[in-house]
């Protein structure tokens, strides 16, 4: 029997991305890699104020004000102590309802057989069941809630442990 090698992956077409990239000298790569980062932190700037924002409304404080120099929300300075700031936040709860309609709507992960021979039926059942028991066990429906109101929020949303 012959051993299987493993395969190499085909060269980059010529004049491609990938082949500029494999060319390159470090010192090329290492300033290619940081005009990428320059790149992906200048287009989120114009996204901080509003994510900023968003979070804030939601986490009850709306008197904070956006500071250009810090790009950062701030409390304001100069604020009578006899002003009372009353919020009234109807910001949480329509989150969290949109949040709550998107989960339910959205199916259990379920294996699905290629074929419709029995084996694969079973095989696809034990599936699901193992899918389902993975998905109660590591709590993924409290995941997948506070990643829908992250998607709500700011427009994305990411999975971590």
């Amino acid at each position: 029997m012959e051993r299987l090698r493993p395969s190499r992956p085909p060269a980059p077409p010529e004049g491609s991305v990938q082949a500029a990239v494999m060319a390159a000298t470090p010192a090329a790569k290492v300033q290619l890699v940081e005009q990428r980062y320059a790149w992906s932190r200048s287009s989120k700037q114009g996204h901080l104020k509003t994510w900023a924002t968003c979070l804030a409304f939601y986490c009850n404080e709306h008197y904070r004000q956006w500071n250009k120099r810090a790009q950062r929300l701030v409390e304001p300075s100069r604020i009578p102590s006899w002003r009372v700031m009353l919020t009234d936040n109807q910001v949480s709860g329509a989150v969290e309802l949109a949040a709550a309609k998107l989960s339910r709507s959205r199916e259990m992960p379920q294996a699905v057989a290629e074929t419709g021979d029995d084996d694969d039926e079973q095989a696809a059942s034990a599936g699901t069941k193992a899918l389902h028991h993975w998905w109660n066990v590591d709590g993924m429906e409290v995941k997948d809630l506070e990643a829908d109101i992250h998607r709500l929020m700011f427009g994305c949303a990411f999975y971590h442990d």
